[in-house]
């Protein structure tokens, strides 16, 4: 068992590493292309046009690009400031990381895993690039810690104090909120949700037993983001027409292999 004073400082030495590599240099290159097609949106003057610029040009929900267009709004386009907003949600992801891998196994885990993201140098690119990589990162390392704070399993019928159940109703609650954000950063918050209804299957004895909280938390999350069918079908549409481009002009392959 490690001394919780060492955790401690193992931790803030391990964050401030984060923090050093991630705003390094962090405004010595131009922006990339990537970068670019992200302040397209961010220079339009009203809100229904940066939505339009997003549905149309974008392959993400990416409802943190309205975030950063008001973060852009206070720093103009000043790369290091502009850049900093990817890199606050880097950091917290770090951790966040820490939380979650202590819930899973023990604080020895848990400082190496944040560690290892601390010098992640995919970590560290993205956290430097004003795209919605660390947002996702983030929200999606809050809502597994969260669910391993749910206590999915707890027995409906076990007699709980009030203290318990208030405490279990709050996590569920930001469960779900962090859950739905990170649905609308990335469509691949579906595959989290997917391994999270996994656990939960593998870990019940039926699937009569499933908590009705659980399934409830389900419903409600399916209810908010059931219009990302809609918005997918549209951006997902125009990332088939770009890959159909690459696959067709650029590398040659047949047009019924790149249609397929």
């Amino acid at each position: 068992m490690i001394n919780k004073k060492y955790v401690k400082i193992g931790l803030i030495i391990i964050i401030f590493l984060g923090i050093f590599l991630r705003v390094y240099n962090l405004d010595q290159e131009s922006f990339d292309f990537d970068e670019i097609h992200t302040m397209n949106t961010l220079v339009k003057n009203d809100f229904k046009s940066a939505v339009k610029t997003i549905i149309q040009e974008e392959d993400l929900p990416t409802i943190d690009s309205l975030l950063l267009r008001e973060w852009y709004k206070l720093v103009g386009d000043h790369h290091f400031l502009l850049r900093l907003f990817p890199v606050v949600f880097s950091i917290l992801s770090i951790l966040i990381l820490f939380f979650l891998t202590k819930n899973i196994f023990n604080e020895h885990v848990a400082l190496i895993s944040s560690l290892l993201l601390s010098v992640s140098m995919v970590s560290i690119s993205h956290a430097q690039t004003i795209r919605s990589y660390s947002a996702f990162t983030f929200f999606t390392l809050l809502s597994f810690y969260f669910f391993t704070r749910l206590n999915v399993f707890l027995s409906e019928n076990k007699s709980i104090n009030k203290a318990e159940v208030d405490h279990w109703r709050y996590n569920y609650l930001l469960f779900i909120i962090v859950t739905i954000i990170s649905c609308y950063i990335n469509y691949l918050a579906f595959f989290s949700i997917i391994i999270q209804n996994m656990i939960v299957l593998l870990n019940t004895k039926s699937f009569f037993q499933i908590p009705k909280k659980w399934v409830l938390s389900q419903l409600i999350i399916g209810l908010f983001c059931w219009p990302l069918l809609i918005l997918s079908s549209i951006q997902l549409n125009n990332l088939h027409k770009l890959f159909q481009y690459v696959l067709f002009h650029k590398i040659g392959m047949p047009t019924i292999l790149a249609d397929i």
